[in-house]
């Protein structure tokens, strides 16, 4: 296990509280987990392959409407293994 893994899940159980209620919501004061992952290729003439996995955590910490103006701002976290 890589050792920012663990980091990311814990501020994932960190910001739970963030999860509910959160319907009717901005998408910018969602909490949001990707992960994408692209299987080994072989690179034409050199017997090379490569592929990789990707996975992000986004985490509101301010969020606020005014109007119809929103205000946001959050924390995120990318990790990629190529």
């Amino acid at each position: 296990m890589k050792p920012s893994l663990p980091l990311a899940l814990f501020i994932l159980l960190i910001t739970n509280h963030f999860l509910n209620a959160q319907d009717g919501m901005s998408d910018l004061a969602a909490v949001r987990v990707a992960y994408e992952s692209g299987s080994d290729r072989e690179i034409k003439g050199t017997g090379t392959e490569v592929g990789y996995d990707q996975w992000e955590i986004r985490t509101p910490v301010f969020f606020k409407e005014a109007g119809d103006w929103k205000f946001a701002a959050g924390v995120r976290y990318q990790s990629m293994d190529l």
